[in-house]
């Protein structure tokens, strides 16, 4: 799951492995910071998102299992179903 400052699994870097024959497999997680969600997309049917890493690396896509609540909160509260930034709610003093 990504975690805003935590580490996190990269899709990209897990490998499947099977061990003494059997048709199990075990997932071997590697974790990574990051920093936030930058855009949504669908893949077949399932959310995806673009994770900006926290170390720099280049953004990947990621499937929304991978991604934490609280990232996924975040995002959707700073975009619009089309994607553009929200604007910031104002503040009406009352004299």
């Amino acid at each position: 799951m990504i975690k805003s400052d935590e580490n996190v699994p990269q899709a990209q870097n897990r490998e499947n492995e099977t061990t003494d024959g059997n048709d199990d497999q075990v997932e071997d997680h590697q974790f990574y910071k990051a920093e936030k969600l930058l855009k949504l997309k669908r893949l077949q049917g399932k959310r995806h998102f673009l994770v900006k890493w926290a170390d720099g690396s280049k953004p990947t896509w990621e499937p929304e299992e991978y991604v934490s609540e609280h990232l996924i909160r975040v995002y959707f509260s700073t975009h619009t179903n089309t994607g553009a930034k929200r604007k910031r709610k104002t503040c009406i003093r009352q004299n």
